[in-house]
C-alpha cells in the first residue's frame, strides 16, 4: 500500500482518539487531501501500529511525519510508548497534542488568521451543556496559554451575562467561535459588534488543514504560525510519608496547564518510608478534578 509514494516523503499520518477508539488518517502533503482513513475500536487497537507499519511500507521513506492526538485517553496510555517506539524505529518525526489543543489548533488553521507578536486570541467552543474557553498570546515560540475556563451552558442565559462570563476582563485582539456542537449558542447576540471569526463544521471531522500546518512546524521548528505551545493536562502532587496519615509532607507539585517540558527535583531523607503521587485530571462532564493517588515507591 502507498507504494506509489516510495522515497517521496510525501505523506503525513494523523492519529486522533475518541472515547471508544482511534481514527488513522493518511494525508497527502501536496494535494492536502485525506487519501486513506480507518477507524479502530479500542479492543482492536493494541496492535494496529504493527499492522499498519507492515502494509504501509513504513521503511521506504513514504511518511514525512506523524501527529498523535492520543494522550488524554486513559485506555490508550499503555499503547503510546509502543507507538512512539515504532516511529523511532523508522526515523519518522512525530508530535503529540492534547485533544483540546488540537481543537484550538484546528480553529487557528481553518480560519487562517495572521497574528502579530503580542496579539491575544480568545477561542470559544460551545457544546450542548458547556462552554470551553481558551485565551492565548502569540509569541515568537507560538501561542502561549493565558487562561482556560469551563462552565455549564444554559441557552436561556441572557447574552450580556454570557458575554461577561466568557470575556471577564479580557480584551482579545480576535475572538474565534466554533458553534457546530451547539446550535443554541446565539453567538451573534452574545458578541454583538465585537470582531470575531466563525468556524463552521465539525472540527474533529476535518483535520487536514491543521495536519498540514503542524507538519510544517515538526519539520521546521521556526514555523509557529498556528502552533499552540503544549501544557500539562494533569496536575501532580508528590509527597513523602512516614507511613502515617499525620506524617505526610509535600515534595513537589506540577500544576495543570503548566508549560511543557517540565523538569523538577525533590530531595528527601532516607527516613522517608514511601513516596506517593496524586494525579488530578479535569473532567469535562462534571467540571471537577478527578483524583487518583498511588504509592510511587516504598523504601525498606
Amino acid at each position: 500500500m502507498f507504494s506509489a509514494y516510495k522515497n517521496k516523503n510525501q505523506l503525513i499520518g494523523f492519529i486522533g482518539s475518541s472515547q471508544d477508539g482511534i481514527s488513522l488518517y493518511v494525508i497527502d502533503s501536496i494535494s492536502e487531501e485525506t487519501i486513506w482513513k480507518k477507524y479502530y475500536e479500542k479492543e482492536n487497537a493494541k496492535n494496529f501500529m504493527d499492522k499498519f507499519a507492515t502494509f504501509s511500507n513504513f521503511g521506504q521513506n513514504i511518511f514525512k511525519c506523524f501527529i498523535l492526538e492520543l494522550f488524554e485517553r486513559d485506555w490508550f496510555q499503555y499503547i503510546c510508548e509502543d507507538l512512539k517506539e515504532k516511529l523511532h524505529q523508522f526515523h519518522i518525526p512525530y508530535s503529540c497534542i492534547s485533544h483540546q489543543n488540537f481543537l484550538f489548533s484546528v480553529l487557528l488553521a481553518s480560519t487562517k488568521i495572521t497574528s502579530k507578536f503580542g496579539d491575544t486570541v480568545l477561542f470559544v467552543l460551545p457544546f450542548k451543556t458547556s462552554l470551553n474557553i481558551g485565551e492565548f498570546k502569540y509569541t515568537p515560540k507560538g501561542y502561549e496559554l493565558i487562561q482556560k475556563k469551563f462552565f455549564a451552558f444554559d441557552p436561556k442565559t441572557k447574552p450580556e451575562i454570557l458575554r461577561q462570563k466568557i470575556l471577564g476582563t479580557s480584551t482579545p485582539n480576535l475572538l474565534i467561535v466554533a458553534p457546530h456542537e451547539s446550535k443554541e449558542f446565539a453567538y451573534r447576540e452574545v458578541f454583538g459588534e465585537m470582531k470575531f471569526c466563525v468556524a463552521h463544521g465539525c472540527l474533529d471531522c476535518h483535520p487536514e488543514q491543521f495536519v498540514i500546518e503542524e507538519a510544517k512546524r515538526i519539520l521546521d521548528k521556526n514555523y509557529v504560525k498556528y502552533h499552540i505551545l503544549p501544557t500539562s493536562i494533569y496536575s501532580f502532587n508528590m509527597f513523602g510519608s512516614y507511613d502515617s496519615e499525620n506524617a505526610k509532607f509535600g515534595l513537589l507539585k506540577v500544576d495543570m496547564d503548566e508549560p511543557l517540558p517540565i523538569s523538577k527535583t525533590a530531595y528527601f531523607s532516607s527516613s522517608v518510608l514511601e513516596v506517593l503521587v496524586s494525579f488530578f485530571k479535569f473532567s469535562y462532564s462534571t467540571y471537577k478534578k478527578a483524583v487518583y493517588t498511588k504509592v510511587f515507591f516504598k523504601l525498606t
